[in-house]
């Protein structure tokens, strides 16, 4: 089931539904934590990642990541291809909003938090506010 919401929230947060996204990583992190599922708790926080990047916060996007790859490293469980081909946009996004040098900072800032950190600072991360339309 947490594989699945996280799966989801990728899906909702490449088609823009930040909210919804939100919710399901929240969930996903929630299982994973209570479950013990450290590879899917890295790819819940490479999802918060990039919602964190949706929501034009891109220092708290590299902090996800970083912890992310940290997590990733110390369960010897690399990214996918696919996932590393989805994130360098994204991270190159990051790096050029924030800077080289900050972006760094940031990824390491993550890396160095404990796996308890990484989640209780994902969870949280305030829910993205939904965009009214002028025509409702």
């Amino acid at each position: 089931i947490a594989d699945s919401l996280n799966n989801l929230a990728q899906l909702r947060l490449d088609r823009g539904d930040a909210e919804a996204a939100h919710q399901e990583l929240r969930e996903a992190l929630t299982l994973g934590r209570e479950k013990g599922f450290k590879k899917l708790i890295a790819g819940s926080l490479e999802g918060c990642a990039r919602l964190a990047l949706a929501q034009r916060s891109a220092h708290r996007a590299a902090q996800f990541w970083g912890a992310a790859e940290a997590l990733r490293r110390a369960i010897k469980a690399p990214e996918k291809p696919v996932e590393k081909g989805r994130y360098a946009h994204e991270q190159a996004a990051a790096k050029q909003e924030l800077g080289a040098r900050a972006f760094a900072q940031a990824w390491s800032e993550g890396a160095a938090l404990r796996l308890d950190e990484a989640v209780a600072l994902a969870l949280e991360c305030e829910a993205p506010r939904p965009v009214v339309s002028m025509n409702s």
